[in-house]
């Protein structure tokens, strides 16, 4: 809108001046010139960083416009998105004259395209060279769950051990050989436990003691001792052989 409400132009020979009665009561800029301003400002992308961008990185635009006639009022970055919409960014003002920077989060990988357009306070524009930008996608964490079972294996071995105890038994009359038997069992048990992380070495118990208590013999309640009876049977073996000697001779 225009804030001049009046005007009053003086000649004076040296200079010439101007007295403008102005509306300051809202938000804006007031341009005073003497002349009328129909050429267009310039503007130029510098630089731009990273020049790999990612996705979810911050990009970082410099940029430069000038104008030879009423000076550069503002530079608008227009950043069309993969998705095709298009999103308008004002440009910072540096403290290098005629420095211009804009930072930008790149919230989609894909294809960009940019373009920055410079305004004078006159209303003209001037529009830069496009930038195109392939945006790479963020890298996306792998988690890799390794599970480890264990196995336990337990092998029992049974050794059998057998006592047998004979016990003989000899009488008057004749000589009975009496054999008894006793099998005493004896079971060792031995225990491997094999796991992934430890190797625990077979573990071999002591048999037990192997008890063999004979059996007691009963005496025979009559008849000589055993002696007496390997006296008497020597003697008849003796006879015996002098009778079969003395008829073959």
């Amino acid at each position: 809108t225009n804030r001049v409400k009046n005007m009053e132009y003086y000649d004076t020979g040296l200079y010439h001046l101007f007295i403008a009665e102005v509306d300051a009561t809202g938000v804006g800029s007031i341009t005073l010139a003497s002349y009328n301003d129909t050429e267009p400002p310039t503007v130029d992308l510098v630089s731009f960083s990273p020049k790999r961008p990612k996705e979810g990185k911050l990009l970082t635009l410099t940029l430069r416009a000038e104008d030879q006639g009423w000076g550069v009022s503002n530079v608008t970055v227009y950043i069309e998105k993969p998705d095709g919409t298009i999103e308008e960014v004002k440009a910072l003002i540096t403290n290098t004259p005629g420095m211009y920077m804009v930072v930008y989060n790149l919230s989609q990988p894909g294809h960009y395209k940019i373009i920055a357009e410079a305004y004078d306070f006159n209303g003209n524009k001037a529009q830069g060279s496009p930038l195109e930008l392939d945006v790479k996608p963020r890298k996306t964490a792998t988690t890799t769950t390794t599970t480890t079972e264990e196995t336990t294996t337990t092998q029992e071995t049974q050794t059998t051990t057998t006592t047998t105890t004979q016990q003989t038994t000899t009488t008057q009359e004749e000589t009975t050989e009496t054999t008894e038997t006793r099998e005493t069992t004896t079971t060792e048990t031995t225990s491997t436990t094999t796991t992934t992380t430890t190797i625990t070495p077979p573990t071999t118990s002591k048999p037990p003691a192997v008890s063999a208590s004979p059996q007691p013999v009963t005496p025979q309640q009559e008849g000589p001792p055993i002696w007496a009876i390997g006296t008497i049977i020597a003697v008849t073996v003796i006879i015996i052989a002098y009778i079969i000697m003395a008829r073959r001779s």
